[in-house]
């Protein structure tokens, strides 16, 4: 600061005091004091030094989409803010609309989860009627960075996307009480899942003669995407026969494809009909049969027998279940049964005998029977 040096001035020695010139020269010094005071801040101890310019910055980013092998989409989205100003921010919101489908196509929402910094999530986001990742009453430091995720599971309903999804931040300066807002967008790319047709067929059920039955089962996979799928694996459980009990699986054999069984299936212990490790090209078939025995005994069908293709895809590595069913009918069983009972033999005049008979003819078997015939030789 600048202070003028006074003139040396000769004091009147008859009054002991400065001229009057001094005098105002003193005056001047001491505005001069006081403005310069003011303007260094000394006037207001808490008002910042420097100026009072707030800012914010979003980033926004992919953090990673899943495909479910329920056809749903998992998707994880990754928001970094950051104080670009020179004052500290008060009242900062962020908001992130997924608007960008249909509103029953989101599944669920998780709670936003802070990764650094200092941040109160808010427990209400559902990012459709409520859109606000925070409380609202969170502060950031001139110069902090402060981050968080948002999950959610959406159905893509045949549209693969690219999808944009935007979000915003906004703050106001804690001193300059001014709005500081920014956005960010990313675009979000779904996976095209692998697809296949997979069907199980049961054969016709024969009643053996030890009252035993065996039926043929097939399995037929046709690789119908885009891309060719690895680690395909047949699954077949047959405890489905309640009180009871699966006797034999026999002549497992593969029908088409370059498939490698495991012998180790049974169909209750061990279920896989694969090594695991086969592959399908695009539009390629694979299938296999195997013949089961069993004993029904007290029950009588029909029997529901379910069968899993499992598959990953060779590009995307998506992986993906199938599940086919098909039942057993046990053949019907035409059976009858004929009961006679003789009445009271009866004397008559001529000396003769009448005895009355009383044939009862049932259908035990779970066939109806037709062309009924009875005889009877005396």
């Amino acid at each position: 600061m600048f202070i003028p040096r006074l003139p040396r001035r000769r004091l009147d020695r008859r009054n002991g005091r400065a001229s009057g010139r001094s005098v105002l020269w003193f005056c001047v010094l001491g505005l001069l004091c006081l403005f310069a005071a003011a303007q260094a801040g000394e006037t207001n101890p808490d008002k910042p030094d420097k100026p009072e310019n707030p800012g914010i910055g979003l980033k926004k980013s992919l953090d990673g989409v899943t495909a479910n092998s329920d056809g749903t989409y998992s998707i994880r989205i990754r928001l970094a803010v950051r104080n670009t100003g020179d004052e500290d921010l008060v009242l900062l919101q962020i908001t992130d609309s997924l608007d960008f489908v249909a509103p029953d196509q989101i599944v669920d929402v998780r709670i936003p989860q802070v990764l650094t910094g200092d941040l109160t999530p808010n427990p209400s986001y559902d990012g459709i009627t409520d859109m606000r990742l925070l409380q609202g009453d969170d502060e950031l430091a001139a110069g902090d960075e402060a981050s968080l995720v948002i999950e959610f599971r959406l159905r893509a309903d045949g549209n693969a996307g690219p999808y944009v999804n935007e979000a915003m931040a906004w703050a106001e300066g804690k001193y300059s009480g001014k709005t500081a807002k920014d956005r960010d967008s990313c675009k979000i790319k779904l996976p095209v899942a692998p697809t296949a047709q997979f069907e199980k067929t049961v054969g016709e059920v024969l009643l053996n003669d030890d009252g035993t039955y065996t039926t043929e089962v097939t399995l037929v996979a046709e690789n119908t995407g885009p891309e060719g799928l690895v680690k395909l694996q047949f699954k077949d459980d047959l405890d489905i026969f309640g009180s009871g009990r699966l006797l034999a699986v026999d002549d497992v054999e593969v029908l088409e494809g370059d498939l490698t069984l495991n012998p180790a299936y049974d169909g209750r212990r061990d279920i896989r009909l694969l090594q695991g490790d086969d592959e399908l090209a695009r539009g390629a078939r694979a299938s296999l049969r195997f013949v089961i025995t069993f004993d029904a005994r007290t029950e009588t069908g029909p029997f529901e027998n379910c069968a899993v293709l499992w598959f990953a895809g060779q590009d995307t590595g998506i992986g993906v279940d199938i599940v086919d069913c098909a039942q057993i009918h046990l053949p019907r069983r035409p059976e009858i049964s004929v009961e006679m009972l003789t009445g009271e033999v009866t004397l008559n005049d001529d000396g003769s005998q009448s005895v009355p008979l009383t044939i009862t003819v049932s259908n035990t078997g779970d066939d109806d029977l037709q062309g009924l015939l009875l005889e009877d030789s005396l």
